[in-house]
This record gives structure tokens, C-alpha cells and sequence, in this order.
């Protein structure tokens, strides 16, 4: 329940998470690994114990909140290419050492700007007082046996992965201390607290300049070649990371999260900017519903929304179904909740300065409840449906603006006429009936498997069955 959350323990666990990764340097998801096959690799700590566990019960752990990303283009675990090279057992163990205390972990890490030439300054013991990565590395202390084994298996490495890194696809985390000034085709050499200027001599060799102006260190990552003490071969210069272009929409960001099958089934009138400007003018009303029929598929539920703005800018519908072993109708409901907040964080994200309003309308005053009152840090343990719950915490309970939680009662149509009824209960009536449209169009063999929420951080998924503290019985025995 802690970790992806601001409380103490929850930073301590995405702290304990990010240096596993670092540590072990075999995956982005680390707990999905082989506990014997690379147990060692890691020091003992909670996560290791966890990690057992998970290996033991078959039970798959899955992260989405961890920032780091290959470098270049056809990039690789160094620790993989050791492996692929025939390193096992102890040799295995003080690579890793070395490779934690040199802070590379990528195969980019250990070639230079070339990608063809292992960078020369990771052949040699890091200085315990520069820093190598804007990482924060373990601590380790290798030996020297473990230095001379390190630089014979990077030229292993070197022999059989040259010539195979693409061009930069990501900001990456290496501190390069050269960097080639294009305009003046200088060299600058970040030294200390001092950057040394080098000019070209010939072709692609530099000598450092004793007379040049101080210079700012800023230009092309790139990788040299010592030749004497004040002259060096350039090897190659890299180009920064590629841009994305902002997004433009509400649309854009809710794509850019990935995880999109809750938002397939969309349908908008009028333009991309309406929400915000209902926001704004307070006049944004999104409502939901949510459906359960045990009779047709007692492991689905589903939910639908309606945002729209009372003063006609425009209109927004959409529907999804869930399969889960605690699929109800109360987790329908608390789901229609959870894609109208994060609808509205994708629209904050491109406005986040945005103020006004939203009115949030449910029939349901349990689920209401819990989502209007969510506790400032984290979901209590034990507490139903606390994935959901704590998406909408994690992810959507500093947006800019104000929301306004309201109740309507349920299935007003079945007593009343449509036009005796208030807009809010006419929407929420859409809903119900959207919301058990999709369940009656769910084939019994061809239910959806349960995926991750946009933006949720951690996942547990016990045979292909996601847990949560509902269903936590499913695990123990």
C-alpha cells in the first residue's frame, strides 16, 4: 500500500526499489528475474526476501514508476553482455561490484561517444571523490583481482557488441566530462571546478590551450583518446536526446500515459478545450455510473461517464468494462470516479495553472465517500478496492482546481419522465444504461484480462488475476 505513495515508508520503498534495479542491473523489473538464478547479485534487505517470495509463488510484480531508460538505440544491460560472454557465478558477483562502483549500468555507459571504442576512463578505478552518474549508486569496494577481471571483460564486450549502439533515444544518466563546442570546434575538458579549452591541432586531434578564455561547459557529449598529457584524439560526439513535442490536448496526455484501454470507447463533441473552459467558468458537471450483473459475468464489472458543460461548450461519454475477482458494483462505481479524476489531471497537465470548478456526480454516497475523503498520504491496508483508491491519491489529489462531490439517486427514470427530471439525473441514467451496454456485449470467452490503470505505479498479478487487499484470500494458504 506504501509504495508509489509520499508517506515516509513509501519513499523509503521506492528508494529500497530504484537502488534493486541498480544493484542487481538485469532489469527494469527486477522482482520478475530468477531468485537463484540472481539472488546474489544483491544485498540482503527487505526487497530480496520480497523478491524470493514472488519467485517461489509464481506471483509477477510489476512497476511503472521508475524514470530510468536505455540510452541509445539497440542499448543493453551491461550485466547481460557479462552473462552473454560466459561470466557466471563469483566472476559475476565482482563485475557487479565493480560495475556499481564505477556507476554504469547500461552497455552505453562503458563505450564512448562512438559506440564502437570502450570509453577509457571506466578501464581504470573510478576517483572515490568524482562522480560518474547522476545516479545514486550502493556503495561498494572492490578488489583489485576484481578491477583486472573488469577491464578483460570489457574488452570481451567490446569484441562482440562494437558497432551496435544507435543514435541517442533518451537524456541518459552518464556525467560526460568532455564536450565539443560545433561552433568552435573546441574541446572542453570539465576538470574539477575548472573546464580546460583544447584547440584543434589537426583532423581530429587537440591540444589544451595554457592562454584561452574561460570557457562555459556546454556543447556535445563526446568521447577522446589520451595521446600525451595535453593532447587528445576526438572519437566521436553525440547528439542530444530527441524532443517530444509538448501535447496539445487533454487527448495527447491521456494517450502519452499509456495503458489507453479504459479510454477506447470515447466519443467527444465539440473541441479539446471546452473541459478547461467549463472548469474555468464552473459550469464542468461529469458524472458516472457503474453496472454489475452476477447473473452474465459474475468477474466483470463496468463503469461509464459523461462530463459535459451546462452552458454547451461540449460533451464527453465513455464506457469500459473490468474483469477482477472482486468485480461488484461498488468498484463499477468507484471506477467511473477514477477516469473522470484522471480526465481531469490530463486536462490540468496541459493548463496547470487551470482555477475554477468541477461538479462530480455518482449515485453511489459509499463510493462518494471514500473518494471525497481520501487520508493525505496513503490507502489503509485492508482498506476494499485500494488500487483504485489509490491511483485517484497518488495521481490526482493536487489538481488546481476545485471539485465539488454531489449525490443523485439512482434510476430516477424508472418512476419519472425524462423531462421531469434534473440534467444531473438524466446524465446519470445515461450512464447506467452505458454501463450495462458493455457488460451485455462482453462474450463470456472473450472477457478483457485485467490491466494496469494509467499512471497506476505497481501492480501484482497472481495467474494473470491482478491483486489488491480484496483479494489477497487468493494467495494465501
Amino acid at each position: 500500500m506504501h509504495y508509489g505513495c509520499q508517506s515516509a515508508v513509501g519513499i523509503l520503498y521506492n528508494l529500497s526499489y530504484e537502488l534493486m534495479i541498480l544493484e542487481v542491473g538485469l532489469s527494469f523489473q527486477p522482482l520478475q528475474l530468477p531468485y537463484k538464478s540472481y539472488s546474489t547479485l544483491l544485498t540482503h534487505c527487505w526487497f530480496k526476501t520480497l523478491w524470493e517470495k514472488c519467485d517461489a509463488y509464481k506471483i509477477k510484480v510489476e512497476t511503472h514508476n521508475v524514470p530510468l531508460k536505455f540510452f541509445r538505440e539497440r542499448d543493453d544491460w551491461l550485466m547481460q553482455a557479462f552473462i552473454e560472454a560466459g561470466y557466471s557465478g563469483n566472476d559475476l558477483i565482482q563485475l557487479g561490484k565493480v560495475r556499481v562502483y564505477q556507476q554504469a549500468i547500461f552497455i552505453s555507459d562503458v563505450f564512448g561517444a562512438d559506440g564502437r571504442l570502450i570509453d577509457e576512463r571506466y578501464l581504470e578505478a573510478r576517483p572515490q571523490e568524482e562522480l560518474w552518474s547522476t545516479l545514486r549508486f550502493p556503495k561498494e569496494n572492490p578488489s583489485k583481482r576484481a578491477f583486472r577481471l573488469w577491464a578483460r571483460a570489457l574488452k570481451e564486450v567490446k569484441a562482440f557488441r562494437a558497432g551496435r549502439l544507435g543514435k541517442v533515444i533518451n537524456d541518459g544518466h552518464k556525467i560526460w566530462h568532455w564536450r565539443l563546442d560545433p561552433e568552435s570546434n573546441r574541446l572542453l575538458h570539465q576538470a574539477g571546478e575548472t573546464v580546460e579549452v583544447y584547440i584543434n591541432l589537426r583532423a581530429n586531434v587537440y591540444i589544451k590551450s595554457a592562454d584561452a578564455p574561460q570557457a562555459q561547459f556546454d556543447g556535445k557529449p563526446c568521447s577522446v583518446q589520451t595521446m600525451s598529457p595535453s593532447r587528445v584524439r576526438l572519437r566521436g560526439s553525440l547528439d542530444s536526446a530527441p524532443r517530444d513535442d509538448p501535447p496539445e490536448d487533454f487527448l495527447e496526455v491521456l494517450q502519452s500515459w499509456g495503458h489507453t484501454w479504459l479510454w477506447k470507447r470515447i466519443k467527444l463533441t465539440g473541441n479539446t478545450d471546452w473541459i478547461a473552459e467549463a472548469i474555468r467558468h464552473n459550469t464542468l458537471v461529469a458524472v458516472t455510473d457503474g453496472s454489475y450483473i452476477k447473473e452474465i459475468h459474475p468477474n466483470l464489472c463496468s463503469a461509464a461517464f459523461f462530463l459535459e458543460c451546462s452552458a454547451g461548450r461540449g460533451k464527453l461519454l465513455g464506457a469500459f468494462p473490468e474483469k477482477s475477482l472482486c468485480a461488484n458494483a461498488f468498484r463499477g462505481e468507484l471506477l467511473g470516479l477514477m477516469a473522470i479524476h484522471l480526465i481531469l489531471k490530463a486536462v490540468n497537465q496541459i493548463d496547470q495553472q487551470l482555477e475554477g470548478s468541477a461538479k462530480i456526480v455518482s449515485d453511489c454516497l459509499g463510493a462518494l465517500g471514500r473518494v471525497s475523503k481520501l487520508p493525505p498520504h496513503r490507502i489503509p491496508s485492508r482498506c476494499k478496492h485500494s488500487d483504485i483508491l489509490k491511483n485517484i491519491l497518488v495521481n490526482c489529489n493536487d489538481l488546481s482546481f476545485e471539485r465539488v462531490y454531489e449525490h443523485v439517486d439512482a434510476h430516477q427514470d424508472d418512476d419519472k419522465e425524462w423531462d421531469q427530471l434534473t440534467r444531473e439525473a438524466q446524465l446519470n441514467c445515461a450512464c447506467d444504461s452505458g454501463a450495462k451496454r458493455v457488460i451485455h456485449g462482453c462474450a463470456a470467452d472473450e472477457l478483457p484480462r485485467q490491466r494496469p490503470f494509467p499512471l497506476e505505479s505497481i501492480c501484482v498479478f497472481v495467474e494473470g488475476e491482478k491483486m489488491t487487499s480484496d483479494t489477497g484470500s487468493h494467495i494465501r494458504f
